[in-house]
This record gives C-alpha cells, sequence and structure tokens, in this order.
C-alpha cells in the first residue's frame, strides 16, 4: 500500500523515522518515553493519519517497538560506551580498542 505525504523531515530523530517513516502526515505524533522523566512509561510509539495512494480515505497507523527495552539492552551490552577522562593519558592499545568499538 502507498501513501500520500509530505517529504521526509530532517527534522525526525532515528526512532521516529523507524517509527513513521519517510513521509510527513498531516496528523503525526511520536512519544519517546525515555526522553521524558518516567522512562517506566513503555517503548516509544507514535500514529498518524494518512491517505491511501486513491486519496480515497485516511488511515490511522499506531505503531511502537515492542522490544524496545531489550534491543537497548542488548546493544549496550555488545556495544559498550567508551570514554575517556584525560585523553592526553590515553595508551595506544585503549585508543585502538575505543575506535574498534566506534
Amino acid at each position: 500500500m502507498s501513501f500520500v505525504g509530505h517529504e521526509y523531515n530532517i527534522n525526525k530523530g532515528d526512532v521516529e523515522k523507524l517509527l513513521l517513516g519517510d513521509i510527513n502526515a498531516p496528523v503525526e505524533f511520536f512519544f519517546d518515553p525515555s526522553s521524558e522523566a518516567v522512562p517506566s512509561m513503555g517503548p516509544p510509539s507514535g500514529l498518524r493519519s494518512v491517505k491511501d495512494a486513491s486519496n480515497n480515505f485516511s488511515i490511522l497507523e499506531i505503531k511502537y517497538i515492542s522490544n524496545y527495552i531489550e534491543t537497548i539492552k542488548e546493544s549496550d551490552r555488545k556495544y559498550p560506551s567508551m570514554g575517556v577522562s584525560d585523553p592526553d593519558q590515553i595508551t595506544d592499545d585503549r585508543r585502538n580498542q575505543i575506535k574498534r568499538g566506534n
């Protein structure tokens, strides 16, 4: 099924693009609880109202990522953040480890 909409909005973040795609619907809402004060409210979710390709009717899409928390945990385990408090004191081995991780 194809939808009628505006071109991709450069202001969308990665998760919003994943959920809501490359078109901007006339009505579009995205909620990311990980950026809010209460991260236990569930995964990012979104909804939008889009017209079908014939422009005869509207469809209400409601989307969420059911395994979002597990995916984030797995990603953090496989690709942990690496930082350096004093770049002048870092060893070559540690510098190479950070490069591989990034």
